[in-house]
């Protein structure tokens, strides 16, 4: 997708984050998580805590428990 078909913001990372962290694919949680991390960037709603339990979450199921733990 260019970047002209869609503007890049919290939300839209957000979802595509949540939806690739539900994944059992590895390489695919790492990527939501990304996403996440993109969603957190430019963030600006009070959502950005849940983002940080996402990405904890993805990571525990990553068995990463130091990662999951920092954040």
């Amino acid at each position: 997708v260019s970047q002209s078909r869609y503007e890049d913001n919290e939300l839209v990372r957000a979802g595509l984050g949540y939806a690739l962290i539900a994944t059992t694919d590895q390489n695919l949680i790492m990527k939501g998580t990304n996403n996440m991390f993109a969603a957190i960037k430019l963030g600006t709603s009070e959502k950005i805590s849940d983002y940080r339990l996402a990405i904890a979450d993805a990571q525990v199921r990553l068995k990463e428990y130091n990662w999951a733990a920092k954040e």
